[in-house]
């Protein structure tokens, strides 16, 4: 067949580079993401491997490819879970701290700075007033806080009425 004909442009340097890999003998994987028909993108995981004869000479090739959209979607949705405070929507304290290391080492010699506040009186109105009151604080001062800083800024829920936010310039 003539892969010119048969494979959308956009992907015909990737499927030359399987051919040739799979030609070379090489078990190969790879991820794929797929949206040139006008419908919302799809994710696949394209495995090949080749079959030799009994001289050691490549005679065909296995290929299986596997939507994983569902799948990549779901790991996706994990990890941003993972990344925020479920209450704010917020980064977490760990994502970040990670956040801001990789923007930190991805701009050397940018200024830096690390704002941390608490809320004063936290303590005193989530006893009075009980935890959902509370959450609703919490809820509040996170969105002034996101509005006040989140541009370009990295802004986290550290935890209880902690915040953080790392500012670049």
């Amino acid at each position: 067949f003539n892969m010119n004909d048969t494979v959308y442009p956009g992907m015909l340097a990737i499927c030359k580079s399987l051919k040739k890999r799979i030609m070379a003998g090489e078990h190969t994987i790879m991820e794929l993401l797929d949206g040139h028909r006008g419908e919302e993108f799809r994710f696949g995981r394209f495995t090949a491997t080749t079959v030799y004869n009994s001289v050691a000479t490549p005679v065909q090739a296995i290929c299986i490819l596997e939507d994983i959209t569902n799948e990549t979607k779901e790991k996706e949705h994990l990890l941003r879970r993972s990344q925020m405070d479920i209450l704010t929507s917020l980064y977490n304290k760990t994502a970040f701290i990670e956040e801001g290391q990789r923007r930190i080492n991805a701009n050397p010699g940018m200024q830096s700075a690390v704002l941390f506040m608490d809320l004063d009186g936290f303590k005193s109105l989530n006893d009075t007033y009980g935890h959902i009151k509370g959450d609703e604080a919490i809820v509040e001062a996170a969105m002034k806080i996101k509005v006040l800083f989140g541009g370009q800024d990295v802004v986290a829920r550290f935890g209880g009425d902690e915040f953080c936010i790392l500012f670049m310039n």
